[in-house]
């Protein structure tokens, strides 16, 4: 006896979930003999460009976002009737398997719920946004991915999409590689795939630039008259010009790092791990101090802003003072060295001061202009007799 099986599988917008934005998740519903069941889709949109007739969006914007659905619906029902067509049962929680299943292979799954979530307890805030943004890349260059279209092609359409489409620089282009390489390695790992398509895909890191400000360009931004915001970004900033610390070091230096007025600051550095210990002159001490005042012995002297959100207000400050637009937070580290360099510290001296673990990092700073290497020229009498 033949069971007779009615099924509908159609996108639904959840006006009854609406976020705080405004926007509703998307959820795909499937009704089988009169009993339904809501698979959500992990992702939201406002409802003012649905059409709840075609249950799709209206407008060329959402060309990927619709197309998605269709793909999402028709894989639910080719499952259903594949189902049917070999005799078995097909139920709710058959449907609801079969979703879960699928979900461990999409991409995006695996990258946000396994990749990131595990990698993001090891790496700083800046290196989580740049993880971040490489998802956000990848899902305008395919919304729907699984991680068994990660190939070969699919690596070298990547690449041309960043590079023609977006026009990224070869910095960024080397960086989003590197960093999904990151992921397909996870992921072959833990055997969710077996082949790595960069075994087959060489890209290669660009020549590195270190970018400083030289003392005149930093007085310039030390002497400006700035409101209460870009002030405290100008101070974080200085500080890490007169110590070499990194942003996520300068945000969680506490009374109990530096021990009032020992004039040292020691502390374990949350990139490497390692303790680092660094003379405070008394600039660095002066802003210390300044905003040490009120706080408590384990309360970061300055209060958290995102890496991103001080980028953008340097860049005002930048501006203000006549110093390259370019200038972000990691310029003051590289500021450290040079001038270090430039006041004739060695590169083993610079290493220890800035906690590095290979010497070929600290070199880069000495003899790091044409001007300097002039004036060490004209200091050797053997040219100049």
């Amino acid at each position: 006896m033949t069971i007779k099986v009615s099924y509908s599988v159609s996108a639904l917008i959840r006006k009854d979930k609406m976020k705080v934005n405004g926007e509703c998740p998307l959820y795909l519903q499937i009704i089988l003999n009169s009993k339904k069941l809501k698979i959500p889709l992990g992702v939201s949109e406002s409802e003012k460009d649905w059409d709840n007739v075609k249950k799709r969006f209206k407008g060329k914007g959402y060309l990927s976002l619709n197309s998605r659905l269709d793909k999402e619906e028709q894989k639910i029902k080719d499952f259903i009737n594949q189902t049917i067509s070999a005799g078995h049962t097909i139920s709710l929680e058959k449907i609801k398997n079969y979703v879960s299943q699928k979900n461990l292979h999409d991409f995006f799954t695996f990258f946000e719920k396994i990749f990131c979530e595990r990698k993001f307890q090891d790496i700083e805030e800046g290196t989580q946004y740049h993880y971040k943004l490489l998802g956000k890349i990848l899902k305008e260059f395919r919304p729907n991915l699984s991680l068994q279209d990660i190939d070969l092609n699919f690596i070298q359409e990547f690449d041309y999409y960043l590079k023609e489409s977006r026009k990224t620089g070869d910095g960024g282009v080397w960086n989003k590689h590197k960093n999904l390489k990151s992921v397909i390695l996870l992921a072959k790992k833990l055997k969710y795939i077996e082949y790595n398509p960069y075994d087959d895909f060489k890209f290669t890191a660009p020549k590195s630039k270190t970018h400083f400000l030289n003392h005149n360009e930093v007085e310039k931004i030390k002497n400006l008259e700035l409101n209460e915001s870009l002030d405290l970004t100008r101070d974080k900033f200085l500080l890490a010009c007169y110590t070499g610390l990194r942003f996520s070091d300068i945000n969680r230096i506490t009374r109990k790092n530096w021990g009032g007025v020992t004039g040292t600051v020691h502390i374990e550095m949350q990139k490497t791990k390692e303790m680092i210990s660094v003379p405070l002159a008394n600039n660095a001490l002066k802003i210390i101090l300044k905003h040490q005042q009120f706080k408590k012995n384990d309360e970061p002297i300055f209060r958290g802003v995102s890496n991103q959100k001080v980028n953008d207000m340097l860049k005002v400050i930048a501006e203000k003072a006549g110093v390259n637009p370019k200038l972000s937070f990691h310029w003051a580290r590289h500021t450290f060295g040079s001038l270090l360099a430039q006041n004739g510290l060695n590169a083993f001296e610079i290493m220890k001061l800035l906690g590095h673990k290979d010497l070929k990092q600290s070199l880069i700073y000495v003899n790091s202009t044409d001007a300097m290497l002039k004036e060490k020229i004209k200091d050797i009498e053997f040219f100049n007799k």
